[in-house]
């Protein structure tokens, strides 16, 4: 890290500096590299309804053709969920109910086995995803097969009251990774430099230019002191030296000193 101090102005008793830093350091941030596809799909309840089946007969409910007559609960309607706040269960089991081999006991269990359509041949309910070691479903974005059928497999020629639908799903994981970089920064800030010494800058030469008032006051000890009258500090440049001499009275301190200013 460097810096520069440039004095930029002058004011009786003080003198106002702007500070000048460069630096530079190292930091870490993260970003995303890509995604990763997540292939199996997470514990869900959703709302189904088949609509034209044969009226109050038993169904059985296969998805992805398997048989999960027992993860559905029929007592539940569309309002049910749609009520629900985004917390309860029924939005967000999460890791809950993954030891449950049916619909969660805690939201009353299954139905039973078969399902039952209505008098107008709608069958209705809550269907529970299961996502474990013992049962889970593959994420598919071309759709799983949700099936009613009055039969206890998924041959359709031996039913006589079938519906399909599809159930789509897909997922990604955000792949992150941490980079590091190197980074230069520029900053300035200004202060005020108190110290009660004053100076009469007197250029000899052919232009004498006078630059700040003679001090008087008082010392640190409260007593009364005044400067000479004038009092000048000289200041000229040495060609062979390459700098400027300034030869400064301080009042306040009854002495002189020399400063060397390049």
């Amino acid at each position: 890290m460097s810096h520069e101090i440039e004095v930029i102005g002058y004011t009786p008793g003080n003198v106002e500096v702007t500070v000048k830093q460069k630096g530079k350091g190292r930091a870490s941030a993260t970003a995303i590299a890509g995604y990763d596809t997540i292939n199996i799909q997470r514990p869900k309840i959703i709302y189904f309804e088949f609509e034209g089946l044969r009226p109050n007969i038993g169904h059985w409910i296969f998805f992805d053709s398997r048989d999960v007559t027992g993860y559905c609960n029929t007592s539940y309607g569309l309002d049910d969920y749609n009520t629900s706040s985004k917390n309860s269960s029924f939005r967000e089991p999460g890791e809950r109910y993954l030891n449950e081999t049916g619909f969660p006991t805690e939201l009353g269990g299954p139905t039973g086995t078969p399902l039952y359509s209505d008098s107008e041949g709608k069958l209705n309910g809550f269907f529970y995803i299961q996502s474990n070691e013992t049962l889970n479903f593959p994420t598919s974005a071309s759709g799983l097969d949700f099936i009613a059928i009055d039969v206890s497999t998924t041959n359709r020629d031996d039913a006589l009251s079938y519906a399909v639908t599809k159930f789509y799903s897909a997922g990604q994981y955000e792949n992150w990774y941490t980079y590091y970089y190197t980074y230069y920064y520029t900053y300035y800030y200004t202060y005020t430099d108190t110290t009660p010494v004053e100076y009469t800058y007197y250029t000899p030469g052919e232009h004498p230019v006078e630059v700040a008032p003679v001090y008087s006051g008082g010392g640190d000890d409260g007593s009364d002191f005044s400067a000479p009258t004038p009092y000048h500090s000289y200041s000229y440049y040495s060609p062979d030296k390459g700098y400027t001499i300034v030869n400064s009275y301080d009042p306040q301190h009854d002495e002189n000193f020399t400063d060397t200013v390049y």
